[in-house]
């Protein structure tokens, strides 16, 4: 078997949700691959950024000032998410 965290799907980065969160899909991915004990990249910029805004004052706030639910991210929070988390930080 393929240790999981060497593939390109791992360092694009597109499954850390579900790799840290979703015991389901990590049940599902280990029948075909090793998968790491611990996410192998630490939280970006961008994953940060996201859940400082979904805190439940800074939600509040945000929805109130520009009226968009942080809980319900759009295509470009994502995007910006995406694009944030390419930025190096702590090291």
């Amino acid at each position: 078997m393929r240790d999981f965290a060497t593939t390109p799907d791992c360092h694009s980065r597109a499954h850390c949700n579900a790799c840290r969160n979703d015991a389901v899909w990590r049940a599902a991915m280990a029948k075909s691959f090793i998968m790491p004990d611990e996410c192998p990249h630490p939280p970006g910029l961008g994953d940060k950024v996201a859940a400082f805004l979904k805190r439940p004052l800074v939600a509040k706030a945000v929805k109130l000032v520009s009226g968009i639910d942080t809980n319900k991210p759009c295509g470009g929070c994502k995007k910006r998410q995406a694009w944030l988390n390419k930025i190096k930080i702590g090291a």
